[in-house]
C-alpha cells in the first residue's frame, strides 16, 4: 500500500487490539535513546513513553513518501514521535501466527 501512495496523500489503518497486546508490540518496535545516547530497541514499562494504553487509545504508524519517494516511517504514541526498529517489525508481520491478519502482507 505503502508503495502506491502518493506524496501529501494519506491513508489510515486501525489497530485495534487488547491493551496488552498494543503494549508488547510498543515493546518490541519501539526504539529509544538510553541515558549514554545510545539506541535501544523497546522498554520495559511503559511508563517510559507516556504511560499505559486508555481506552481507545494506541498507536500511529506514520508513513510518509516525499515528492522524491523517499519514505519515512515514524511511531507515534502519547503524543510523541519514535523511531522503529524495521528489522524486527518485518520479523513480525513474517510470523505465520499473524497471517490471517496480514493476509497481502509481501514482506
Amino acid at each position: 500500500m505503502a508503495d502506491d501512495l502518493e506524496s501529501g496523500k494519506t491513508a489510515d489503518y486501525l489497530f485495534v487490539s487488547h491493551d496488552y497486546l498494543v503494549a508488547a508490540f510498543l515493546a518490541e518496535i519501539i526504539l529509544l535513546k538510553d541515558e549514554k545516547g545510545e539506541t535501544k530497541r523497546g522498554v520495559k514499562s511503559l511508563s517510559e513513553i507516556g504511560g499505559g494504553i486508555d481506552f481507545l487509545d494506541g498507536p500511529e504508524i506514520v508513513v510518509k513518501n516525499d515528492e522524491n519517494g523517499q519514505r519515512s516511517i515514524r511511531l507515534k504514541f502519547k503524543g510523541q514521535e519514535y523511531a522503529m526498529d524495521m528489522n524486527r517489525f518485518n520479523e513480525l508481520l513474517k510470523n505465520e501466527s499473524h497471517k490471517d491478519f496480514f493476509p497481502d502482507n509481501k514482506t
